[in-house]
């Protein structure tokens, strides 16, 4: 066998690593144009930190150690303690020479020569390959891990569901119909709530959300959920029965509700979830009776349905978010579903089922034919609400730590 070097990367190695990983990694190949984007270009890469095995000006296994140089997001710290292996391999005919050893070794003792404490794999955010070790698709990784002291932390789940002949259930339509009637809205954000969106994803679940919310430019890929603000519950069924009285009124009764109907469709059908659907369906009917009383219910009407309390009532208050859901915000992978959460103080509502299943009619309303993910609880409140919309465990994961 010949003789192996292991140093630091240089350039010029790009090419013949991404060919290793790809003889290595099986299960997940890459291209140079991710490893150029979420390695070579990551604000926190050092060179000195991807250690690589080089045959002949070959690479034949590596090992990349990182620590934060730049904080995640804006208002947190540089994590000074811990560090994080990403990712390591060595090729077939290498395996069991103790280079894959000597690699994660060299490694770790990188990030404890930069004062690092603790040493986790592989749950670097926000350019991680897989959350942790796989232990089907790479046993031999896993007990290289074990035997050089690292410790199981946790062990999320990937999740994949079919798209294919999905279509939204009739309770989540009444659930989202019952919501609505109590001030809650679910549409995508406008621009000027971007910001209140990033610190709500941010401060509430965790700073890479906020920052994957950030750089997402399709603001029809989000959903989101409001609620009414500076207005009771109680005043909003009151106003919306007040608005049905007006309308049977004008004769316009079965309008109303066939609008109510159709833009339950809407949302089904297209993705559509703006509270203008609703009342653009409202004002039809309205002009179906009597042109007052019918303008007065498609107003009350759009006030309830969207949680818009402000919009059809004299501005009375505003909207709060409460939840949100998305796709296509990691590396523009379209049915790549998530971030997804919903209020602490919301949960137990429906939101977060409303969330998913509108967010599903989205995706499938652009062609996509699945959803996915690769990082959740299996046994949290979220793996138990996607077990029940379908989704199924397709990878399974353990996050690991070393102390150094």
């Amino acid at each position: 066998m010949a003789e192996v070097t292991v140093r630091a990367f240089a350039a010029g190695d790009e090419g013949s690593l991404v060919e290793a990983w790809n003889r290595s990694l099986r299960a997940d190949p890459t291209t140079a144009g991710w490893f150029r984007d979420c390695v070579l270009l990551d604000p926190n890469f050092d060179p000195e930190g991807l250690r690589v095995a080089v045959v002949d000006g070959r690479v034949v296994g590596c090992a990349y150690a990182v620590r934060r140089l730049t904080p995640l997001a804006p208002g947190t710290d540089l994590e000074p303690e811990t560090g994080w292996i990403p990712f390591f391999f060595v090729v077939p005919e290498y395996r069991g020479s103790g280079l894959g050893r000597r690699l994660v070794e060299e490694a770790v003792a990188f990030l404890r020569d930069q004062g690092r404490v603790r040493v986790d794999f592989a749950s670097y955010t926000p350019n991680y390959v897989l959350p942790g070790a796989d232990p089907e698709a790479y046993p031999e990784g896993l007990r290289l891990l074990e035997q050089l002291g690292f410790a199981t932390l946790y062990s999320p789940v990937a999740m994949d569901r079919s798209l294919v002949g999905y279509v939204m259930p009739d309770d989540v339509h009444g659930l989202l119909a019952q919501r609505e009637s109590e001030g809650y809205g679910f549409r995508s954000p406008r621009d000027g709530e971007l910001p209140e969106l990033v610190r709500f994803a941010a401060n509430v679940f965790n700073p890479d959300w906020g920052e994957a919310i950030r750089a997402h430019r399709t603001p029809s890929r989000i959903v989101i959920a409001t609620k009414a603000t500076n207005v009771t519950n109680a005043a909003i069924a009151t106003e919306v029965t007040a608005a049905r009285e007006v309308a049977n009124a004008a004769n316009a009764g079965n309008a109303i509700n066939a609008g109510n109907a159709i833009s339950a469709s809407n949302v089904a059908n297209s993705g559509s979830m703006g509270s203008a659907g609703n009342a653009a369906n409202v004002a039809s009917a309205g002009s179906a009776g009597s042109a007052g009383s019918a303008g007065n219910a498609g107003n009350a009407l759009n006030a309830a349905n969207a949680g818009e309390a402000g919009a059809g009532a004299g501005g009375r208050g505003g909207v709060k978010i409460v939840g949100f859901a998305l796709y296509g915000a990691y590396r523009g992978v379209l049915e790549r579903f998530g971030p997804f959460g919903v209020d602490p103080e919301m949960q137990g509502t429906g939101l977060g089922k409303i969330l998913l299943h509108l967010t599903m009619t989205r995706m499938r309303a652009e062609g996509l034919h699945s959803s996915w993910f690769l990082w959740t609880g299996e046994q949290s409140p979220a793996g138990h609400l996607y077990t029940k919309a379908g989704y199924a465990v397709t990878r399974r994961f353990h996050v690991m730590r070393r102390t150094v």
